[in-house]
């Protein structure tokens, strides 16, 4: 009988609650993210790779971005690819378009949640130039009351650091700190350590994964293990030490 292994961080994203596929249980969602995660059955993501488009769940279309996170922190760099692949042709699929025009209330920002997706996914996919282009148009278009989505500011803090331009990262960390001041958030925390860690502030970076740690265990496993991705800080020992228990 195959050996299923349970990996914390794949808790959240397989949940009962928002399954990758409709049908899939928690258990399958575990045993097929799990065997891939531990090498014993690479075909398990075919199991991963039944999501219909026929109906669009903005929820599991970010869990199947979070499986793709999951996946390169361990070093599966296909599996990550093709899963954010996945959740970009979601987010771009008929049933997404459908799903934004459903409510006329909510138009704008179901709307906007789709440019946000999309810029975070093409971003992830090494689309640098395509990602800034849909999260400035997003960034414009956002309402006053939007401002606390950290995606925005995020992405394109990393996108300015990539392109060399450190006063526009260090302004768009600026908005990150100050959404944490109104309303923790790991996320936000995360996004503000990320930039830090790309200009090499490695006490900065350290300060903001502490607080993810003591913010909520249910959501730290999947938060802090994108931080295996900071590469300043994998031979810190402070940063060891945070993310040894993590998995």
């Amino acid at each position: 009988m195959r050996r299923v292994v349970e990996i914390s961080p794949v808790h959240q994203i397989a949940s009962v609650r928002s399954p990758i596929r409709a049908g899939i249980s928690r258990a399958e969602a575990l045993e097929a993210v799990g065997a891939i995660l531990t090498g014993l059955d690479d075909e398990a993501l075919s199991r991963l790779n039944l999501m219909s488009h026929a109906s669009f769940d903005p929820e599991a279309a970010s869990n199947e971005w979070e499986c793709g996170l999951e996946f390169r922190a361990h070093g599966h760099l296909a599996a990550a690819r093709a899963a954010f692949e996945r959740a970009l042709a979601w987010y771009r699929s008929p049933a997404a378009e459908a799903w934004a025009a459903a409510d006329s209330a909510t138009s704008t920002d179901r709307r906007l949640d789709l440019e946000i997706g999309i810029g975070k996914l093409l971003y992830e996919l090494g689309r640098a130039d395509d990602a800034r282009e849909v999260l400035e148009a997003a960034r414009k278009r956002a309402p006053s009351d939007r401002t606390d989505r950290s995606a925005l500011p995020g992405y394109l803090g990393l996108l300015a650091v990539d392109r060399g331009d450190r006063a526009e990262a260090r302004r768009y960390r600026a908005i990150l700190d100050q959404m944490v001041v109104t309303d923790i958030d790991t996320w936000t925390l995360l996004a503000s350590a990320e930039i830090s860690d790309r200009f090499g502030e490695r006490d900065r970076a350290i300060e903001r994964l502490r607080m993810i740690d003591a913010v909520d265990e249910g959501s730290r496993y999947v938060v802090l293990h994108r931080a295996f991705e900071m590469k300043s800080l994998r031979t810190d020992a402070r940063f060891v030490a945070l993310v040894r228990s993590k998995g």
